[in-house]
């Protein structure tokens, strides 16, 4: 049963009410994916609910579905992993977006540093940022995400410092040059009673990585740990899939 993620998801819903779908939600199912009435398929809320409908009518812009029941979502993650990515080249950042999020991902921080190579100008943020939620909206869709991972407008490190408080731990890939592993620190963190339940960031340099000022300001927050992934460089957009991935690995999320 194919699976679309609600746009203006009215309040309330309960088995047995109707649906209108219009719009770009409709074009993709109507037009594009061509279904028709007596067609079963699911909406998601992108909260965590799932409704099963009939559709019952296809008009030429608008149809009407019927709930037939209600569920929750599967595919969630208890611990929230959110990348604060350095923003790369275009199909390099976008992979972040679109890979994280199919392993699990709960949200990403576009992240410029000293080192960043990639300057967003200010007229070009809002279209920039709604292409990333396209792509991570249909990775969620494609990987039967629960709920849809939300990006924030960029931001600087010493801005998103002030963010740390909000996390349990805040995670920094140091390539070679920290002599503590992910294991070691994912071990550390266990020992947290609420460990199912964490909010992790994780930070991910640029291709140059993070300059040491940089890497001082991060560690020297109380819940900030530095890691290294073993003797091999990897490029920056390989990181963030790949801690994800470990980290859900080792909690049996994977």
């Amino acid at each position: 049963m194919r699976r679309f993620f609600l746009e203006n998801k009215p309040a309330n819903l309960n088995e047995g009410d109707i649906v209108p779908i219009d719009g770009e939600l409709y074009n993709h199912i109507f037009n594009s994916l061509r279904h028709e009435s007596g067609d079963r398929i699911l909406l998601l809320d992108g909260d965590g609910l799932k409704y099963e409908v009939e559709v019952l009518e296809v008009g030429q812009e608008t149809a009407e579905c019927r709930i037939e029941s209600i569920g929750a979502t599967t595919g969630e993650p208890q611990i929230q992993i959110f990348i604060a990515q350095s923003i790369a080249k275009k199909d390099n950042f976008e992979y972040v977006l679109q890979k994280s999020t199919e392993i699990g991902a709960a949200g990403f921080y576009p992240l410029e540093t000293a080192r960043t190579v990639v300057k967003i100008k200010e007229s070009k943020k809002k279209k920039k940022l709604n292409r990333w939620e396209k792509i991570i909206e249909e990775a969620a869709r494609q990987s039967e995400r629960g709920e849809i991972p939300e990006i924030y407008e960029p931001v600087g490190l010493e801005k998103l410092r002030e963010s740390f408080p909000e996390f349990d731990a805040v995670l920094i890939a140091r390539a070679r040059d920290e002599v503590r592993g992910l294991k070691e620190v994912i071990n550390k963190l266990e020992s947290n009673s609420d460990y199912e339940d964490l909010r992790i960031l994780l930070l991910v340099g640029p291709e140059g990585g993070f300059t040491d000022p940089e890497i001082k300001k991060v560690l020297s927050a109380d819940n900030a740990y530095g890691f290294n992934l073993g003797p091999r460089i990897l490029r920056t957009e390989t990181v963030a899939p790949l801690v994800t991935g470990l980290i859900l690995y080792e909690k049996g999320e994977i």
